[in-house]
């Protein structure tokens, strides 16, 4: 079988990659300037001493990252390599790294919180919804009340409060209703605030930290109702966003969205989940 020289756009890619730790395992940044359809693979020494073959992400958007979660914060050896159409490899970038601890917070201990300005459920999927452990079914749906942005609160039950890591949110995927990912009601644009005693009169004052401004992307940037692999494999596995490092611990979450794709004035949402280092743990 006649081996092919990897493509140029593989090598200027592989030239430009980065690995790095991050929480609960190593993240790879990379750029792909001539969107070039990649296959990265993102592996690491497993506890036998040998390599494990990790994930493999494919891609061919212009810049992004993925990571590998999982693992205790002690030194762990991560490598990177890229796979062209013909199953040639570029070398393997190898790093030791150590994660930074993390776990996922204990659902079970989330609860509704109701301020005055926060947003109504509608239709029966209600709040608790987005911590059932679930991405089918029912999500959590907002009442149609002529006020935008909308908002909802809860408690994470963590009474010294937790130092967030990151979040993950899952949209509403297509269904029988026609509903598609990537547009309608699902969120767009938000914004995530915390506190450790919010003032009762639910105002964004000064006992609310804003720890995060966010944005769904659509990594093929298609209409809507056009979806890759790649899309839909986002729809999947959840859109994660990193909290900074600066972030205070907090006990209370508050989730403003501000725009949905459709940009109605409502919106649904399936599932989240939040980790960090609960300090009671």
């Amino acid at each position: 079988v006649e081996v092919q020289p990897l493509e140029p756009p593989f090598q200027e890619v592989f030239k430009n990659i980065s690995l790095v730790e991050t929480w609960g395992g190593a993240t790879v940044i990379y750029e792909n300037s001539t969107e070039a359809d990649l296959a990265i693979s993102l592996i690491y020494i497993d506890s036998t001493g040998y390599w494990n073959p990790g994930i493999t992400y494919y891609t061919k958007v212009k810049q992004g990252s993925f990571s590998i979660r999982g693992f205790d914060p002690e030194e762990t050896t991560f490598g990177v390599y890229i796979r062209d159409r013909w199953e040639n490899m570029t070398d393997t970038i190898v790093k030791k790294l150590i994660p930074m601890q993390e776990k996922q917070l204990d659902r079970h201990n989330f609860r509704q919180v109701n301020l005055p300005g926060d947003v109504k459920d509608a239709w029966g999927w209600v709040m608790p919804n987005l911590w059932d452990g679930s991405i089918v079914g029912n999500g959590f749906h907002t009442d149609v009340d002529g006020v935008w942005p909308q908002y909802f609160t809860f408690d994470l039950g963590t009474t010294e409060g937790a130092k967030l890591s990151r979040f993950k949110v899952w949209q509403r995927d297509m269904d029988q209703l026609g509903i598609t990912p990537y547009a309608d009601r699902n969120i767009r644009k938000f914004e995530i605030w915390g506190s450790m005693n919010p003032t009762p009169n639910g105002a964004f004052d000064e006992s609310w930290t804003l720890l995060l401004t966010g944005e769904i992307i659509k990594p093929s940037g298609l209409p809507s109702g056009q979806n890759t692999e790649e899309d839909m494999q986002e729809i999947s596995a959840g859109h994660e966003f990193e909290f900074p490092l600066e972030a205070p611990d907090v006990r209370y979450i508050r989730m403003k969205v501000t725009e949905t794709w459709a940009k109605i004035r409502n919106f649904y949402v399936m599932e989240v989940a939040f980790y960090g280092i609960d300090p009671e743990k």
